[in-house]
């Protein structure tokens, strides 16, 4: 599974690696933005939003920032 934030979203390559077999969870947009990006409406754009707002989805999610953002305390 490919988990980063929306900063990697590229479709092509993200349809390459979905064709391997491997699952992606990357958002089409970033948190702080207030809606979708104009024009980045409906097809894989909705899917992942859609994904990402289920319970597994986020769930998943969520984990990516606690793996790859962890937090040294000096």
């Amino acid at each position: 599974m490919v988990l980063a934030d929306a900063g990697y979203w590229h479709q092509e390559q993200m349809e390459n690696i979905v064709g391997r077999g491997i699952q992606v969870l990357i958002p089409p947009d970033a948190a702080t933005r207030k809606g979708a990006r104009p024009g980045w409406d409906g097809g894989p754009y909705a899917f992942m939003r859609r994904v990402l707002a289920t319970e597994h989805g986020g769930g998943l999610y969520r984990k990516r920032q606690a793996l790859v953002e962890r937090r040294v305390s000096p």
